[in-house]
């Protein structure tokens, strides 16, 4: 597959070179290889959207879902496909994936709509006649019928993907079901890799100790029909100690976002943008414009702007003002050209500050490196609310050593004194300024 993208690169043949591309990354997601695929997807939809390659752009993001989901990231496999399915035009193969992976997730975790979504999917898969909708879709709604007792229609559905799997993969995905749930299977049977998959073979053993190593697992992920039975099963077992479990309250943001998530999300509010988030994260601005992407769907809105109001109209950021970053006096005309999706471009006009407004520089004689900045930034924005200050922005100059930080502050002892606990440096210079047009 390696060889074929490379001789579709090297000749210029772009529809060739999409499609292996998606070949591509499609079978490390098959075999498990999720990280080793990171890099094929980040270049394939690259390639395919500099080239207009729209079909395989929607094929490279479907794989998206269903990988993320197999590694775990639920929150953001499920925002990825619902985006996809309410804003892009799909083919309905791809609209079937996304389909599958939203149905997935939402039967794990007890959604109520999993039931409309189960039964919409599996009519759907069925329609196509082709085993690898039919079987996944199957088995998922087995999977929402047992962990709620209904074992009848449970076996109903691990029968039809056994019935339509075709092929090692498949054929095993069904196999473990049909040995879960009581039905005899002549063939081999290979447990799944997923962090999901892991759980529920920890739930074929007869040993209690291995049912509660699944707990943590089932619990992180949100997977409460799963994790409700487990603990069932343990009661019943006379197991005692059984941990409670994370409240959904603490284990999960208010708008589902992820850490990565809100770490974007702070940086947009700051009127940063793909290009700089990515600097400042240390990712791709690509990975910045499907992590914004995500933000926007989960926020209910289309723009970076709006997703600013919404965050500070919600109280989902500290200080919605005052994650940005940046090289001061560099910043070129590419950048400002090469805003991906979600970015936004900052009211230019004079603002007016209910408090003083100081510039303060920090002078580091062994040089500055600008992760140890955002994180020193970071520690700001959770210390200065006791203090009543809002460090809005900052500034990086490497090769002088410099950092420059724009804070609003009751007085410039105040902002200082959010410095030292937070991280410890207190700035060199302070100066009191107004903002210009």
């Amino acid at each position: 597959m390696q060889r074929a993208l490379a001789v579709a690169l090297d000749h210029g043949c772009d529809t060739r070179a999409a499609r292996a591309y998606t070949n591509f990354y499609g079978n490390l997601v098959d075999a498990g290889l999720i990280a080793e695929g990171e890099r094929v997807f980040l270049d394939g939809i690259t390639f395919c959207e500099e080239h207009d390659a729209a079909t395989f752009t929607n094929c490279l993001l479907a794989t998206r879902a269903e990988a993320l989901e197999a590694d775990g990231r639920w929150d953001e496999s499920l925002a990825l496909a619902q985006e996809q399915v309410a804003h892009a035009v799909l083919s309905p193969i791809n609209r079937m994936h996304f389909l599958v992976s939203m149905a997935g997730i939402s039967a794990r975790r007890g959604a109520p709509e999993a039931a409309d979504l189960l039964d919409r999917c599996v009519s759907e898969a069925l329609s196509t006649g082709e085993p690898q909708w039919v079987v996944p879709t199957a088995l998922a709604r087995a999977d929402w019928h047992w962990f709620a007792g209904r074992d009848g229609p449970a076996i109903d559905d691990v029968q039809l993907a056994l019935d339509r799997a075709e092929g090692p993969r498949l054929v095993a995905m069904a196999s473990v079901w049909a040995r879960r749930v009581g039905l005899d299977v002549p063939v081999p049977v290979t447990a799944g890799a997923s962090p999901y998959d892991t759980a529920l073979a920890l739930l074929d053993s007869d040993d209690p100790d291995d049912w509660l190593a699944a707990l943590p697992q089932l619990d992180d992920l949100g997977a409460v029909p799963a994790a409700s039975f487990v603990r069932r099963r343990l009661r019943e077992a006379g197991v005692r100690s059984i941990p409670n479990g994370v409240r959904a309250t603490t284990r999960e943001h208010p708008a589902g976002l992820t850490a990565r998530e809100q770490e974007v999300l702070a940086r947009v509010c700051a009127g940063m943008t793909n290009e700089q988030i990515a600097r400042a994260l240390f990712i791709s601005a690509k990975t910045v414009g499907h992590h914004v992407s995500a933000v926007l769907s989960k926020l209910g809105v289309h723009t970076g702007q709006d997703a600013a109001a919404a965050a500070l109209a919600r109280g989902l950021t500290p200080q919605p003002r005052g994650t940005g970053a940046g090289n001061l006096g560099r910043r070129s005309r590419s950048a400002r050209a090469q805003r991906g999706a979600g970015s936004w471009t900052p009211d230019p006009r004079p603002k007016e500050h209910p408090m003083p407004l100081f510039m303060d520089v920090h002078s580091l004689a062994d040089g500055v490196a600008p992760g140890d900045v955002a994180k020193a930034h970071m520690a700001d924005l959770q210390t200065q609310s006791k203090y009543d200050v809002n460090y809005l922005r900052y500034w990086v100059d490497e090769s002088e050593g410099k950092i420059f930080c724009l804070v609003e502050a009751p007085s410039a002892d105040a902002a200082a004194t959010v410095h030292k606990e937070a991280h410890g440096p207190v700035a060199d210079e302070i100066y009191a300024v107004r903002e210009g047009s």
